[in-house]
């Protein structure tokens, strides 16, 4: 499954991809532009990932190298995403907000 995520790409700018999660890894797949190469990150070089569905579901993949930050669709099953993570990635630390 893919969930939408508009990712910070500079200080005031976001840029659309999709979220596709596999065994061991997640890609980030640029949507609306093809100048844009896809993102693959490994589960082995991410050292958090953290989700937050307080007000606009969020997420930050943290990586060694860099950190990914942005907001998920307003309609983006959080636990279903939660769970597809837990399932594919072999992440260390996962941290949940909850929401009113």
């Amino acid at each position: 499954m893919d969930y939408k995520l508009n990712l910070q790409t500079g200080f005031y700018k976001k840029t659309a991809y999709n979220i596709k999660i596999e065994k061991h890894k997640m890609t980030l797949i640029p949507l609306n532009n093809s100048d844009i190469e896809s993102i693959q990150i490994l589960d082995k070089d991410i050292t958090a990932i953290l989700v937050d569905d307080l007000k606009n579901p969020g997420i930050e993949i943290q990586t060694y190298s860099r950190n990914f930050i942005g907001t998920l669709d307003k309609d983006t099953n959080m636990m279903d995403l939660i769970i597809l993570m837990k399932e594919y990635l072999n992440v260390d630390f996962i941290f949940i907000g909850g929401g009113e």
